[in-house]
């Protein structure tokens, strides 16, 4: 008998996806309206930073005032040679216009017209308008703590990397597949190669503006290295799904594999279903973690690498934490990770209110 959960899950994913059948149509006709009404609708502020052959594209929704990881993000990109355009989804104030000027090349406050996608295509297309040679553009959102630490090596780890579009985490949708895997939309980085390819700017330039969550997170989200890649560019990030199985492999420690394990149950129905029934019965974590393994690998189990354990992640090196996941906060302090982060994400954690994931969020 199919779980009664799993044919909610089935009938909400359905309705979602039939009420996004008329957003992809109406997103074009939305596009055209909105660059035609584009220069009316925009306020442009010059900011203290110079353009560079490397940029990026800061997307910050912050309709309460800006947070203080905001400044770690763009001090970060300025010590690594970066300059940064902030693109806001919401009105600034003045005093907050001022503060991100002068750490910014540019600040663009805009409508919140496509979410993040529609963020970030006014930041790119800004910056293709404006003539720049790019070496490589960064593109992200506030919806993560990036770095962890002002001494990260993230950007120098992707500028190693020999690829066209890097990403901080490969995602997987699907059974394990490269046809499956997509790079988080968190982060991205574009070469130089591929941004001087008219490809590039004709996918910015043709983006239809949506405000249908599913269809973002299905269409834009999970489409956009794949996108590049079936068009024969270089796809990779820093960290691989798939590192969760064999990092859940190394813990030893029976406590911490209880730990993890808990954490687990309470993030996913599915995860639940496999994992309690053990521990109720006083199954060894060892025993559970040989069992489990196997089905990380395979997708099967743990499938949202961001919500996972802390301690799984940060023995993954990954490189971010996604802002709002409650259940992780206490997991870090417990295990004496917040002392990895900087104080400033310290802070933010500290006062984090307990409502979890804000619907924002793609």
């Amino acid at each position: 008998m199919i779980p009664f959960w799993k044919l909610k899950r089935e009938a909400v994913r359905l309705g979602r996806k039939a009420n996004a059948v008329p957003w992809f149509f109406r997103g074009r006709w939305r596009r055209w309206l909105y660059d035609r009404q584009r220069a009316a609708r925009l306020r442009v502020t010059e900011g203290a930073q110079p353009a560079r052959t490397e940029m990026a594209v800061l997307l910050i929704y912050q309709p309460a005032g800006l947070v203080a990881s905001t400044f770690l993000t763009l001090d970060y990109f300025a010590s690594q040679g970066v300059s940064t355009v902030v693109v806001s989804n919401t009105p600034l104030s003045e005093a907050d216009r001022r503060q991100l000027a002068a750490r910014s090349y540019l600040v663009i406050e805009r409508p919140n017209v496509g979410y993040d996608f529609g963020g970030y295509r006014e930041g790119v297309m800004t910056l293709l308008e404006r003539g720049l040679h790019l070496d490589a553009l960064y593109v992200l959102n506030d919806s993560i703590w990036f770095p962890l630490s002002r001494d990260s090596d993230a950007l120098a780890r992707c500028r190693a990397l020999d690829a066209d579009v890097v990403g901080l985490l490969m995602g997987n949708a699907g059974k394990p597949s490269p046809d499956n895997e997509y790079i988080q939309s968190y982060f991205f980085r574009f070469s130089g190669r591929l941004i001087a390819d008219p490809q590039f700017v004709r996918y910015w330039r043709d983006m239809p503006l949506v405000d249908d969550k599913y269809l973002v997170v299905h269409r834009f989200e999970r489409f956009v290295s794949r996108h590049f890649k079936q068009r024969g560019f270089a796809v990779t990030a820093l960290t691989h799904w798939s590192e969760l199985a064999d990092s859940l492999a190394r813990v030893e420690d029976e406590a911490t594999l209880r730990a993890i394990f808990t954490h687990q149950c309470g993030i996913a129905p599915k995860d639940h279903n496999a994992i309690a029934p053990g521990l109720a019965a006083g199954q060894s974590p060892l025993a559970l973690r040989d069992e489990l393994v196997p089905r990380v690998a395979q997708h099967e189990l743990f499938a949202s690498t961001v919500h996972a354990h802390p301690v799984l992640l940060m023995d993954m090196g990954m490189a971010f934490l996604k802002k709002r996941i409650q259940s992780q906060h206490a997991e870090l302090t417990c295990f004496g990770l917040l002392e990895r982060l900087d104080p400033v994400i310290r802070a933010e954690i500290a006062v984090e209110s307990p409502d979890g994931e804000s619907a924002r969020d793609i």
